[in-house]
């Protein structure tokens, strides 16, 4: 069994802290990878202080502080996300690179036109979206884009 202090100490160094055992565990299993050949082979104490030096490189990088976006201790150890290459965790991402943030726009794009009167759209095959919408979900539809995209009150 590797030595509890070892473990704590690479818990403590991550990140976030959410599902200790869990967490724990997978820590331990992947200073076992390390040792037993799969990724290594070294010694517990190497294995231990490499862990930590990773870790702890992880945590100071833009990657490590993403706060709710930063994996779960438990995936970044199971997946052995302490091997990947440290310029991927200094890596910017672009405005693109969001999905969310590119459905946002567009559906921004469609609510624009709908507030604006322009209701052929190509998402619709040039028909009125206003078809689509009876007068009270229109009336709510415009409230909330107001609301979101700060039109008025």
């Amino acid at each position: 069994m590797i030595d509890d202090t070892v473990l704590n100490g690479i818990y403590r160094a991550y990140p976030r802290h959410v599902g200790s055992r869990t967490a724990k565990q997978a820590i331990d299993r992947a200073l076992r990878r390390l040792m037993d050949g799969k990724e290594g082979p070294m010694s517990e104490g190497d294995a231990g202080e490499g862990l930590l030096r990773a870790t702890q490189a992880f945590a100071r990088s833009p990657a490590g502080r993403k706060g709710n976006f930063t994996p779960h201790p438990a995936t970044w150890f199971n997946r052995s996300s302490y091997l990947d290459s440290p310029e991927e965790w200094h890596r910017e991402e672009s405005k693109n690179d969001s999905k969310q943030l590119a459905q946002a726009e567009r559906n921004a794009e469609v609510f624009d036109r709908v507030l604006r009167g322009n209701r052929k759209t190509p998402e619709t095959g040039g028909g009125d979206i206003s078809r689509r919408l009876d007068t009270g979900q229109a009336r709510l539809l415009a409230g909330h884009t107001k609301r979101l995209f700060g039109e008025g009150d």
